[in-house]
C-alpha cells in the first residue's frame, strides 16, 4: 500500500508541474465543489455535479430547466459516472501502468474507486448546505466545499456518458466541458460561504 502511495504522490507531483506550464487537458486549480439534489413532486430527484471558481452564482429559480441553464453558465459541469472518472484516470495515469488493458484498468478502477471513497468522505466532513425553493414546486438542495488538486478538463463525449447518472433531461445538457476531479491536495480551506444570487 505505501509503495502505491509513493508512487501516486510522484505521478500527481509531476502531472501538477506539467499543468502548471501547458494549455493541456490537465489543470492544478482550486475549486467550489457543488452537489444539486433536485426534488420533484411527481418524478424522481435529479442529481448533478458543479465546479465553480466564483464566490457567487446567478440562478433562475423560475423552474428547473431556467435553473440548469443559470447553474452552467457559470459553473463546469462535473459527470458523475464511473465510465467518465476512469476514462479521465486513463488519460491521466494510463501511461504510469504496465500489464494487459484487463490490469490496466482494474487498477485505474482501483485507483479511482479509492480517491472517490477519500473525495466523498471528505466532503461530507466539510460540506455546507443551503436549500431553494424552485417557483414551478421543486426543491433544490445544495451542498458544497472548497477543494484543491489535480483536474481533467473533459469534452462533450465526458458529458454524453454522462446522461444517465445524473438524470438531467438530454436537452438540458448543452455544455461542451467537463471537470472532473482526479487528484486532492487540500480539502475544505476556507470558510467563505458561497452566494446564490436571484436573476429577476
Amino acid at each position: 500500500m505505501k509503495k502505491i502511495i509513493v508512487c501516486l504522490f510522484m505521478i500527481i507531483s509531476q502531472i501538477y508541474i506539467y499543468a502548471q506550464y501547458s494549455n493541456h487537458s490537465i489543470l492544478g486549480e482550486n475549486y467550489t465543489y457543488i452537489r444539486f439534489d433536485i426534488e420533484q413532486r411527481n418524478n424522481y430527484s435529479i442529481f448533478f455535479d458543479a465546479v465553480t471558481k466564483k464566490d457567487s452564482i446567478n440562478v433562475d429559480l423560475s423552474n428547473l430547466n431556467k435553473f440548469t441553464e443559470s447553474v452552467f453558465s457559470s459553473c463546469f459541469f462535473v459527470p458523475l459516472t464511473n465510465d467518465a472518472s476512469i476514462k479521465a484516470f486513463q488519460d491521466v495515469y494510463g501511461n504510469a501502468i504496465s500489464g494487459s488493458p484487463t490490469e490496466i484498468y482494474m487498477q485505474l478502477y482501483n485507483w479511482e474507486m479509492q480517491f472517490h471513497i477519500d473525495f466523498f468522505d471528505k466532503f461530507a466532513k466539510f460540506k455546507r448546505v443551503t436549500n431553494l425553493q424552485l417557483q414551478s414546486g421543486e426543491t433544490v438542495h445544495i451542498e458544497y466545499f472548497d477543494v484543491t488538486g489535480i483536474f481533467y478538463r473533459g469534452d462533450k463525449s465526458f458529458i454524453s456518458i454522462s446522461n444517465i447518472s445524473d438524470g438531467l433531461p438530454a436537452n438540458l445538457m448543452t455544455m461542451d466541458t467537463a471537470i472532473i476531479p482526479v487528484a486532492m491536495t487540500d480539502y475544505g480551506t476556507t470558510k467563505e460561504v458561497l452566494k446564490f444570487k436571484m436573476i429577476d
